[in-house]
């Protein structure tokens, strides 16, 4: 590797670093922000699969960003450390992105007012997705190589020197995926709630939409890096998309429980009712649906 060339890769190495440091700070700074409403929406409520979803998309990036960083910052690490890390590191940013993943769906299923044909095919959807996922990732992770340390008195860590296009596909199914939730949530909001009054209603719908759009977004973002960017920045926007996957998804869930609060003294859970007015839309009937995913409810005290 040639002087000018040595250089490159140490400058792209570092501007990941910066980029991966600070998802860290940002993680920890949100995380600090929203424990208390963690322990007061989360700990405190019954148990079921929202809150699982929750803590396995939130508490999991405590574990590959750290070994990201890790691996990009111990100095002369060998070779056979950066390919198990990126192993260990790999499947973990796929399993909080799919963890995160599944609180969306969960959003998508309640708005849909637990429709039983919109829970198959979120379910069908969900699992297409991670079975692609699986192969796509065990396929890239086979082709990666990274180079050796470099001949400088400075940290650089892991870096890649050949990297597989195919990774792409994953950040294209997660693309794909919140597409799909976006459009069934637009769909339903324009369909049935466009005449609502309910706060719930709103904050839900409000704070879906846009966080949709940002994922989206950044998923867009990640996939135009990976494909037209050298090797070295393969980690450039990975865990920034993964970190703000478990970011907004967990601050979906903690926006919509809060917002069925009449005060901050939690109590037990309760059935988030969206009660669609069917007269604008079927006759003059009128029918309430129960969507028993994300909320809790809270007395005076």
């Amino acid at each position: 590797m040639d002087v000018s060339a040595l250089l490159a890769t140490f400058s792209r190495v570092q501007i990941v670093k910066y980029m991966n440091v600070s998802c860290l700070a940002l993680f920890v700074y949100d995380y600090l922000l929203t424990f208390d409403l963690e322990f007061a929406l989360i700990w405190s409520a019954k148990w079921g699969v929202g809150n699982i979803l929750f803590l396995l998309a939130r508490y999991s990036a405590f574990v590959d960003v750290p070994l990201l960083l890790y691996s990009l910052l111990k100095p002369q690490i060998s070779l056979d450390q950066c390919v198990r890390l990126d192993y260990v590191i790999s499947w973990g940013v796929t399993f909080g992105i799919m963890m995160a993943g599944g609180i969306l769906a969960l959003q998508t299923y309640a708005l849909w007012a637990c429709s039983k044909q919109i829970k198959i095919f979120l379910v069908v959807q969900y699992t297409v997705v991670i079975a692609l996922v699986i192969i796509i990732n065990t396929t890239s992770l086979r082709s990666s190589q990274y180079g050796p340390p470099l001949p400088m008195m400075v940290t650089v860590g892991c870096y890649r020197i050949v990297e597989s296009k195919i990774v792409s596909g994953d950040f294209v199914l997660v693309m794909v995926q919140e597409a799909v939730y976006m459009a069934l949530v637009l769909w339903i909001g324009m369909k049935d709630y466009r005449h609502t009054r309910s706060i719930l209603f709103t904050d839900l719908y409000r704070n879906g939409i846009s966080y949709f759009i940002c994922l989206f977004l950044i998923s867009t973002g990640n996939v135009v890096v990976i494909l037209t960017a050298p090797p070295e920045y393969q980690h450039l926007l990975n865990t920034f998309q993964r970190v703000m996957h478990s970011l907004l998804a967990t601050r979906i869930m903690l926006h919509i429980r809060q917002a069925t609060l009449p005060n901050e003294q939690l109590t037990t859970v309760s059935v988030l009712r969206f009660h669609r007015s069917r007269s604008s839309f079927s006759g003059g009937t009128r029918g309430t649906r129960d969507a028993t995913i994300l909320t809790t409810h809270a007395t005076s005290g």
